[in-house]
């Protein structure tokens, strides 16, 4: 990255125009991994519920060309950016692509869940 050029983190949400099956996850993940390897952008996928957030991190030029393809992407509507914000270092270097889908339904689970979720983004905000 460069002065130019700075490591970015891009948080958005969006909706499936469509529900999303476990196969048709799996093709956006492996295409995702795929052009974001070559792209040197890393992140984390979670969908639930035909909606989408997803953070990413990359050079901002990288990040500003993703957003708009995934802004022409048929499968997205009502995107919203959440926060963009400089990186000092990556937090999800090893993750070209992490993923999560819809958790188990135990209220415990999604109790314990929430509270860590609710820390996670305040770990990545502030």
């Amino acid at each position: 990255m460069t002065a130019q050029n700075p490591l970015v983190s891009l948080v958005y949400s969006s909706s499936a125009t469509h529900p999303f099956g476990d196969d048709q996850l799996a093709e956006l993940l492996s295409v995702s991994r795929s052009r974001n390897s070559a792209r040197d952008i890393t992140g984390m996928l979670l969908y639930r519920r035909g909606e989408f957030v997803q953070i990413l991190e990359g050079a901002r030029s990288d990040v500003e060309s993703l957003m708009a393809t995934i802004g022409r992407d048929p499968r997205h509507r009502d995107i919203r950016v959440l926060l963009e914000e400089p990186l000092h270092e990556r937090r999800f270097a090893e993750w070209t692509m992490g993923t999560s889908r819809s958790p188990p339904r135990s209220p415990r689970w999604r109790r314990d869940t929430a509270t860590r979720s609710m820390t996670s983004v305040r770990a990545i905000t502030t």
